[in-house]
């Protein structure tokens, strides 16, 4: 997912704190407040970029998803799996078979039965789509040949192989309300889906109401089938200045901030509040357009370029500059946060501005009068798209300052997340347009969906460089499928060598996750995403004013 940070709006708080009214108690799982009328105000430097599972890709987006629809599991604070929507699962001798027992007697919000049927119908379209519509889940349907309820409350999983991963797959993917999306998945046409609010939920809340860049209210499902929520509901703001966001809580306009940015760390702490923060797979990235069917300034193809930019950047000083010390240096596209999946033999390149500067001598790229470099006949000056991520103009300015000292120019080119996705896949996905990018990657706890991002299928999807490499994708099939823990890693230790070596990425940073909340407030789980995430419904579901 797309860990995309500073977004857009701050319209007027009392919009986004509009009464959500009380929520019942009752329900499989009994808990909650009969009387529970408290809303959990958040504040957020992300946005909801879309409402739609086929279509979004942020951060926000997910971790509404994940309050906002049923999963078969979920993680726990260890990062263990633990029964949701299926309360208990077993598999078969050769590991092809998943049954999965579902919570019995559930309902989605508009009353209609929630049962395994809905599961079944949820992943066979994200199979039967996977090359068309459902792009962006193909990766955790890997494998996978059926699904088929065979009665309300049992779900089988059929693989054409034993697969490693089975349960992050699924913990990924939300069980989709069928009398919603049947008419569009006749045709797979879902991104044309019109998403009004409130949505058909089977989660612990509702979707009422949704400002693109703005805010976003939800209200707590009187219908779920779990533990129901302590608060009547939750109510988001997405904000585009962190000042501003700080403030809001220092005045207790908000109650938490699912986000903070560094600089927020020791004028919250001062003033009384709890800040939390641990190592996340949040990564920082500088993009490279890797299609080599790219019609224009194709010396950025060439490892060798790659290579001098990647000699020119001082990440060491970005890291204590941009992210004060909250970040390390980054080496791979799977963060050690994910365990042992980050091959600890890659490094960060070094800082050797000279040495890059020898490279692209040595290719015959001289200076101009103005000090930038001539390539095949033309400047070496590009532009770099930007979606207005949290700290990006200082990242920009420093990485600007070192290209410009070995003969490359950059001109930042910041839009919305939806243009920057359509600038980068253009035209029409494929990749034909643009240079260079900056993001910021949301890794998941297993390193598939990071390996994934890549592969030659997600032209369209979750690729953001073009990149293709069918050896690479080789690799993907046979890490999937590979259940001896060692074996794996050393597949995915060999992908993240193939892309050191090719350079679709430099990767910057990985960032600290940082919250901060009213102490008033308990009940918060801190996961690697923080309390509002798209790895379990815990915080939201614990959290109360004491």
């Amino acid at each position: 997912m797309r860990h995309t940070g500073a977004y857009k709006i701050a319209t007027g708080l009392a919009a986004a704190m509009v009464l959500l009214g009380a929520c019942s108690s009752g329900g499989t799982g009994g808990g909650g407040s009969s009387s529970a009328t408290q809303i959990l105000r958040i504040g957020s430097n992300d946005e909801i970029d879309s409402l739609n599972p086929f279509v979004g890709l942020n951060s926000l987006t997910y971790s509404t998803f994940q309050v906002t629809y049923p999963y078969l599991v979920m993680y726990d604070d260890k990062l263990d799996f633990v029964p949701y929507f299926a309360k208990s699962w077993s598999t078969s001798d050769n590991g092809k078979k998943w049954t999965f027992h579902t919570v019995p007697g559930a309902t989605w919000s508009d009353g209609q039965a929630l049962d395994a049927h809905d599961v079944a119908w949820s992943f066979t379209t994200m199979v039967k789509y996977q090359d068309k519509g459902a792009g962006n889940w193909a990766s955790t349907v890997s494998h996978l040949k059926t699904v088929t309820a065979t009665d309300d409350d049992t779900v089988v999983f059929s693989y054409d192989a034993p697969v490693a991963n089975v349960l992050s797959q699924l913990q990924q993917v939300p069980i989709l309300p069928e009398q919603f999306w049947d008419t569009y998945a006749k045709t797979g046409n879902f991104k044309s889906a019109s998403m009004t609010t409130p949505l058909v939920s089977g989660g612990p809340f509702i979707v009422q109401s949704y400002k693109k860049n703005a805010s976003a209210t939800l209200k707590a499902n009187p219908t779920f089938w779990g533990t129901r929520p302590h608060v009547a509901g939750i109510s988001l703001t997405m904000f585009n200045d962190d000042d501003a966001m700080i403030a809001a809580l220092r005045n207790h306009e908000i109650d938490l901030i699912e986000t903070l940015p560094p600089s927020g760390i020791k004028p919250l702490e001062q003033a009384g509040f709890q800040v939390d923060q641990a190592p996340s797979p949040a990564l920082s990235d500088f993009i490279f357009n890797s299609n080599p069917k790219k019609p224009q300034h194709r010396e950025l193809l060439d490892p060798k370029v790659r290579e001098a930019f990647a000699l020119s950047f001082n990440l060491q000083e970005m890291v204590q500059t941009v992210w004060l010390g909250t970040a390390t240096l980054a080496n791979s596209i799977v963060p050690p946060a994910t365990g042992s999946w980050s091959d600890p033999s890659l490094h960060a390149a070094p800082y050797d501005p000279a040495k890059a500067n020898q490279i692209l001598d040595s290719l015959g790229y001289r200076r101009g009068s103005d000090g930038i470099r001539v390539a095949d006949g033309h400047r070496m000056s590009y532009d770099v798209i930007m979606p207005d991520l949290t700290e990006g103009d200082r990242m920009f300015s420093m990485v600007q300052g070192w290209l410009k000292a070995i003969g490359v120019q950059v001109n930042q080119k910041k839009v919305d997340d939806s243009t920057a996705f359509d600038l980068v896949t253009a035209p029409d996905g494929k990749y034909l347009d643009f240079d260079l990018a900056m993001w910021t990657w949301g890794m998941l706890p297993d390193p598939d969906f990071a390996l994934s991002v890549v592969l030659c299928s997600q032209y369209g999807s979750w690729s953001d460089t073009g990149y293709c490499n069918p050896a690479y994708d080789k690799l993907y099939q046979e890490q999937g499928k590979q259940l001896d823990a060692a074996k794996r890693q050393a597949i995915v230790y060999r992908m993240e060598r193939i892309l050191a070596h090719d350079l679709p990425y430099i990767f910057l940073g990985y960032k600290n996750q940082i919250s901060a909340h009213d102490k008033s407030w308990s009940g918060f789980q801190n996961t690697m995403y923080g309390p509002y995430n798209a790895l379990a419904v815990t915080s939201m579901v614990d959290a109360q004013r004491d």
